[in-house]
């Protein structure tokens, strides 16, 4: 089983609405911006010549729109484990206010402690059992390559487990919008990242 070989391709969205004004926006809904909409169409050359067996996003707006620009044409598989971290009350709120009165939420770097829960909000031990979930089954479906357009905090949790980072590293700086993350998965690495989900899931007590 070690010969097989999966390509993942994760692409955060373009910017939305939420982004340019700065506010969370979580699992509810924000559109892309006016910019975001042109910064995906300038990507799509990018992407032309690459051939996946399976073209994912999340059902967000946000994703779905720029997975429909970035690839025209193809028939696209919305998946509810895709979808943004929910941020619960703090969803709606702005950033450098929740900052202000919530320091000790944050890094350094000013980003949302990955460790830090906002009130009703969805705890990263979850957001890494639903998208390991999601790797597994197009693993086990045995497909060549596919291509997910996702969200901030869904990459930078699925680099923790990938690539064995610690989540404060991943979760230091945001992703940037229309990074792609391409990785290359086998049974070995299949069962790490189990394996790193459920230390997640020790550390939060989960």
């Amino acid at each position: 089983m070690l010969s097989y070989l999966m390509k993942a391709v994760f692409i955060r969205h373009a910017p939305s609405e939420a982004n340019e004004r700065r506010i969370f926006a979580g699992s509810s809904e924000t559109p892309l911006s006016k910019c975001g909409i042109l910064a995906a169409r300038d990507c799509v050359s990018a992407h032309r010549s690459e051939r996946y067996d399976r073209c994912c996003c999340s059902p967000l707006s946000r994703a779905r729109m720029t997975a429909s620009i970035l690839f025209p044409g193809v028939s696209l598989v919305t998946d509810e484990r895709l979808t943004e971290r929910g941020l619960g009350e703090w969803e709606g709120k702005d950033v450098d206010e929740m900052r202000q009165r919530y320091p000790d939420a944050f890094m350094p770097s000013g980003k949302l402690h990955p460790l830090f829960t906002p009130p009703g909000g969805e705890t990263i031990a979850a957001v890494a059992g639903r998208i390991v979930c999601f790797v597994r089954q197009q693993f086990d479906a045995d497909i060549d390559n596919f291509v997910a357009v996702t969200h901030n905090a869904v990459i930078r949790t699925l680099r923790s487990l990938i690539e064995d980072l610690p989540l404060q590293e991943t979760f230091l700086f945001s992703e940037k919008n229309l990074q792609c993350r391409s990785y290359e998965i086998n049974s070995r690495l299949m069962d790490k990242i189990h394996e790193r989900r459920e230390a997640i899931s020790r550390m939060l007590g989960k």
